[in-house]
């Protein structure tokens, strides 16, 4: 039996890939980060079909792989090939066809996580209690008190064209009222009981703000949202490090201004400001709120059993999806 060649760009966590060996030789990269072009096009160029993870495939690559005919982008939706040309050459393209939800429920749970997590303390409490400091029960109630969540305020700032939605129904399951703030309103999250608020107000009124702001340019906070924000306020960021100075948040948080920060995006990523990791009122996060192997094993998973259609059924050879 004829077995393709095919090459896998990324780490591919869980089992899915196995499901093609017996009618694959796999060559697995284990890259962390895109590969190198030159690279990519070495390996590419006795191949059948590549894996991808948003890595480029353009002209010059598909041109150094005569054999191609299938490209699956487990993640990037594609976006960096040149779908153009594999139509005009007859190369497949495949993607994860519902990556975004899986995203969305990720994204939610890990900013709740950060709040919980910076709320309760639980980084100091994990150190208190392995640095052989609890001694009885009590001492939580004098040196580990925290932050509740119910009945207290939380303001998404974002959200409409995201998770916004997903967010607020578990934020109401813990008891929270919930005001956001966006470029345009969100009819799903206010079906959920989200109300809608001006900027400034939802700084002034919120215990709780989340980012999950798209789309914007610049600064969302700075020192002048961080000045108008409720005194003893909790942060979380999960959407991108550049909405946010990181220099002005250190300042909020060393001053009393926020009580504290759970963040998963860094301004100048993969850095995080020296003067943040130094807090002890922060928690913080590499990149990680999409890192769930049930969710990646299903985004691969999906793209994977359209690699086998294709090769049962080499008629589809040259559709572009």
């Amino acid at each position: 039996m004829k077995k393709y060649k095919l090459l896998v760009t990324r780490f591919f966590p869980g089992d899915a890939i196995d499901l093609l060996r017996d009618s694959c030789e796999v060559t697995e990269c284990g890259q962390i980060g895109k590969l190198p072009k030159e690279e990519l096009m070495a390996l590419a160029a006795d191949k059948e079909i590549l894996v991808i993870s948003e890595d480029t495939v353009d002209r010059e690559v598909i041109d150094a792989a005569p054999k191609l005919k299938v490209i699956a982008d487990i993640w990037g939706k594609a976006r960096n090939v040149d779908r153009e040309y594999c139509a005009e050459k007859h190369i497949a393209v495949f993607t994860s066809p519902i990556t975004l939800k899986w995203i969305n429920y990720s994204e939610v749970e890990h900013a709740l996580m950060l709040l919980m997590a910076v709320t309760r303390r639980l980084l100091e409490a994990d150190a208190f209690v392995r640095a052989g400091r609890f001694v009885e029960p009590e001492q939580a109630n004098r040196d580990m008190l925290g932050t509740g969540l119910h009945g207290k305020q939380l303001g998404i700032i974002g959200g409409t064209h995201w998770s916004g939605d997903e967010m607020v129904q578990r934020a109401r399951a813990f008891g929270m009222e919930v005001r956001y703030w966006d470029q345009a309103r969100g009819e799903a999250m206010e079906e959920f009981g989200a109300v809608y608020t001006d900027f400034d107000e939802l700084l002034a009124v919120s215990d709780f703000i989340i980012l999950m702001a798209n789309g914007c340019d610049g600064y969302i906070l700075d020192r002048p949202q961080f000045d108008r924000m409720k005194r003893g306020a909790f942060l979380v960021n999960v959407t991108s490090g550049r909405f946010i100075h990181e220099a002005e948040l250190v300042e909020a948080l060393k001053d009393g201004r926020l009580a504290g920060a759970g963040l998963d995006k860094f301004e100048k990523e993969p850095e995080a400001d020296p003067e943040l990791i130094k807090l002890n009122n922060v928690v913080l996060t590499p990149h990680s709120d999409g890192a769930l192997l049930e969710e990646r094993s299903r985004i691969y998973l999906s793209v994977v059993t359209q690699i086998m259609e294709w090769m049962k059924n080499e008629k589809r050879e040259g559709r572009v999806i």
